[in-house]
């Protein structure tokens, strides 16, 4: 069952709320990224994540080179605090995924 949880960065200049339902499990990722920062992460929908203050001042990284074609992984921090906040993506898994 979703349930909205609410998080920040570090500094509290960035905040968010999510649709989550964490009974589908939490995962590990080994990209080089995710595996350096020891990222958990639970996948929801794109709309089901929303920045509730300070989205104006997010930063974007992206991985030069990559192997993700352009625009399919964004990771999202706070320039003050350089906590990662969450990032955003398309994964052909989650096409599968009742209620995407």
């Amino acid at each position: 069952m979703k349930k909205t949880y609410h998080g920040s960065c570090h500094c509290g200049a960035v905040h968010f709320e999510a649709d989550l339902d964490l009974a589908e499990g939490i995962r590990k990722c080994n990209s080089s990224f995710c595996w350096k920062l020891g990222y958990r992460k639970s996948f929801t929908a794109y709309q089901a994540l929303r920045v509730t203050e300070g989205g104006d001042r997010m930063r974007d990284y992206k991985a030069s080179p990559s192997n993700w074609p352009e625009g399919d992984i964004n990771h999202y921090m706070c320039p003050n605090c350089g906590a990662n906040v969450f990032s955003r993506g398309y994964l052909d898994f989650m096409a599968g995924i009742s209620g995407l």
